[in-house]
Parts: C-alpha cells; structure tokens; sequence
C-alpha cells in the first residue's frame, strides 16, 4: 500500500496522467515513435522500476526528434511509418 499511496509516486503519476490527458493529444501526430513517450516511459517504471525506468525515459526522451529516426533499421518501423520500440526490448538477455 505505500507503493500506492508514496508521495513522491502520486506527485510524478499525476503528472504524466496531465500531460498525457492535456499535453500530449496536442503533439502526438508529429511523434515518429510508436509508443509515445509518455507511454513509454510508463511502461519502463512499471515494468523495471523508478529509477532504470526513468533513465530509460530520458534516453527516449533524448532521441525524440524526426532526424533520430534516419538511424534506425528499417525492420523497426511499423505499418505506419513509426519506430517500434517497446520497453520490452530493454530486457537483459542472458548470453549463451
């Protein structure tokens, strides 16, 4: 329950639950990433925790630009035209 109720975790939730509601429908068309990043970064923090999630985010947030999507390989894009790049693609692989 205090993972629920953290304040430091209702503070940054109810701030990307504004930015995605008010924000982020506002400059979504223009995104060339699949999951915006908004989206993503949610994910990342669910998926890995606050603070692998949130470096995560800042990467993502680094590479956010049409020119970064000249660098990556054509089998990354989907139907529309936008890079797929899921927070599961994140994940350490063991080596074999």
């Amino acid at each position: 329950w205090f993972v629920k109720y953290n304040p430091v975790s209702l503070v940054f939730g109810g701030g990307l639950f504004f930015y995605q509601k008010v924000i982020s429908p506002q400059i979504v068309m223009g995104c060339a990433f699949d999951p915006s990043c908004s989206n993503f970064s949610k994910g990342c923090i669910k998926e890995y925790g606050v603070i692998k999630g949130a470096a995560l985010s800042t990467d993502r947030l680094t590479r956010c630009t049409r020119l970064s999507a000249i660098d990556f390989h054509p089998v990354l894009f989907n139907e529309n035209g936008k890079v797929n790049d899921q927070p599961a693609f994140y994940q350490l692989r063991s080596q074999k």
